[in-house]
């Protein structure tokens, strides 16, 4: 799924905020998370 995809689907409007507070929850922007899950898969 894209970021954008899971924003919307996650009631965020706006991807750029859904990025953002991510960000500000988790420490990392939602691709930077993704890729330290997921290294192998990058």
């Amino acid at each position: 799924l894209s970021i954008t995809s899971i924003a919307y689907d996650t009631g965020f409007n706006d991807p750029g905020y859904f990025s953002r507070v991510f960000k500000q929850e988790f420490g990392a922007t939602p691709q930077e998370w993704r890729e330290l899950q997921e290294p192998e898969l990058v």
